[in-house]
């Protein structure tokens, strides 16, 4: 059958989980630490001559900003959903 089914469709009592485990201490620390580590190096790879040259406008550094968010929030929902896997 096509279409959403009750395995892959999030329900508040899976999602709940979800959320208690991406605010642990562990997790939060972990996704700044791959933050740091994968963001840097996306923002050097798409912004370094307007960081390099200090020209960074406003635009620019809100896609830096945003340039660190997606890994953070990349390794936050991962890092759930393994601790949500495991608990059961």
């Amino acid at each position: 059958m096509l279409g959403p089914t009750s395995e892959n469709v999030p329900t508040s009592g899976r999602l709940t989980p979800l959320v208690k485990y991406a605010f642990e201490r562990t997790c939060v620390i972990r996704s700044v630490k791959i933050a740091l580590v994968v963001g840097t190096i996306l923002a050097l790879i798409n912004h370094s001559g307007a960081i390099l040259g200090g020209s960074l406008d406003a635009i620019s550094a809100a896609q830096v900003l945003l340039t660190y968010l997606v890994p953070y929030t990349v390794a936050t929902v991962g890092s759930a959903t393994q601790a949500v896997a495991m608990e059961k």
